[in-house]
C-alpha cells in the first residue's frame, strides 16, 4: 500500500492511515468496508502473514477467532459493544485476542467448550483490562495537549 512514505491508494494519506496499518483487516480476517473501500479490500485479501514461531501463528489464529466470534454472536454482547465499523471491530479483536488463546488451551485440556456467555464475559473483562493498561501508559492528558503527543 505504500511506496516510501506515500500511500498507493489515496493521493493524500487520510488521517486514519497515519494512526493504524491497513493490515489490521487481514489480521482480523475482515474487509475494510463496503465498495467505497474496494481497493483496500483487494489488498487486504492478498496479504498473507508468515510466522516465525508457532506462538505467532497461535496469536494470529486467536485474533481471527475473536473477530469471528464477535461478528457471529454480536447479539450476546451488551448493546453497542461490538462495533459495526470494520476498523473498530479489527482493533477490538486485537485488544481481546488473548481470550481466544486461553480458550484454545482450555478446550484442549478440559475437552469442553465454554458457553458463549462465559466467552462474552471474558471478552468484556479483557477489554476493560486493556483499556486500564492503556490508560496507565498514556497518563492523563493535560489541557492544551493532544492525545497524539502521548504516543
Amino acid at each position: 500500500m505504500y511506496s516510501g512514505d506515500r500511500c498507493l491508494i489515496y493521493q493524500f494519506r487520510p488521517c486514519t492511515c497515519r494512526s493504524y496499518d491497513c493490515r489490521i483487516f487481514t489480521a482480523a480476517g475482515i474487509d475494510a468496508g463496503d465498495d467505497s473501500k474496494a481497493q483496500i479490500n483487494q489488498r487486504v485479501r492478498r496479504w498473507k502473514f508468515s510466522y516465525l514461531t508457532s506462538r505467532d501463528l497461535d496469536q494470529h489464529s486467536a485474533v481471527l477467532a475473536a473477530a469471528k466470534f464477535m461478528q457471529e454472536r454480536s447479539g450476546c454482547f451488551p448493546a453497542g459493544m461490538v462495533p459495526d465499523n470494520p476498523t473498530q471491530l479489527a482493533l477490538l479483536s486485537i485488544k481481546v485476542y488473548k481470550v481466544f488463546l486461553n480458550r484454545r488451551d482450555e478446550c484442549g485440556k478440559r475437552g469442553h467448550k465454554p458457553s458463549d456467555r462465559k466467552i462474552v464475559k471474558a471478552i468484556t473483562a479483557a477489554l476493560e483490562k486493556f483499556e486500564e493498561m492503556r490508560g496507565k501508559y498514556q497518563g492523563p492528558v493535560s489541557p492544551g495537549r493532544s492525545l497524539r503527543s502521548h504516543r
